[in-house]
């Protein structure tokens, strides 16, 4: 006895097809905010870096005059 496979309602096939394209784009909207996020870190880093520089460079000026 053989059971027959019951086939998929075009329903359900665009069910499933909706839910994988919604987890490709939310998966593709993660990646782009992650390396967003990491390009803005990135970009910060360097400006507290520079404002570092100059603090220091101004505390060897004042050290010097004094």
């Amino acid at each position: 006895l053989q059971k027959k496979e019951k086939r998929k309602t075009t329903r359900e096939v665009k069910s499933n097809q909706m839910i994988f394209n919604l987890l490709l784009y939310m998966g593709i909207f993660f990646i782009v905010g992650g390396f967003s996020l990491f390009l803005y870190s990135e970009m910060r880093l360097r400006e507290i870096d520079i404002q570092l520089f100059k603090l220091e460079q101004r505390i060897k000026k004042e050290l010097k005059h004094d």
